[in-house]
């Protein structure tokens, strides 16, 4: 079943309209907590949650607002790992679920902090996960490697 966003997931599986989701980490440790079981562990896929990605046509055209956008990426990394009481004050401020419950906010910040990357490069691991998805509905894709679509271009 489609939900569209995991947001309705967790809620989903608490009403037992589905078996089973993909959750991000801070939901399946929530589910955890409730009782329900990890199958798989999502971080496992090797794919970015939230990726950063545009065009060389976009970064050639707008280079100092693409060097702005990464260097607030950079600096919220800095801080992220830095300030470990401010950040988990602020995620809870924003995830009032997690607010709740101290040991998953602190469980999410550790698995974040470790696996934040400070310089923005992505994972060839990840980027070759995602083309080979790609690939199930577009055969081209299998020609592409992962080297090939990354640059340090700023």
């Amino acid at each position: 079943m489609d939900l569209g966003i995991n947001d309705r997931s967790l809620e989903a599986l608490r009403a037992w309209e589905i078996a089973a989701a993909l959750l991000p980490p801070e939901k399946a440790f929530l589910a955890e907590t409730e009782g329900f079981r990890v199958v798989a562990d999502s971080l496992d896929l090797d794919c970015h949650w939230v990726p950063l990605a545009t065009t060389r046509r976009f970064v050639a055209a707008n280079r100092e607002l693409v060097k702005k956008i990464a260097s607030i990426y950079v600096e919220s990394i800095r801080l992220f790992k830095s300030q470990p009481q401010a950040t988990l004050k602020e995620i809870g401020r924003w995830l009032p679920a997690l607010e709740k419950k101290p040991e998953i906010l602190e469980k999410c910040y550790e698995l974040f902090a470790a696996g934040f990357e400070p310089t923005l490069t992505p994972s060839l691991n990840s980027i070759n996960s995602i083309l080979k998805e790609v690939a199930l509905q577009d055969p081209r894709a299998r020609e592409i490697t992962a080297a090939s679509i990354v640059e340090k271009l700023i």
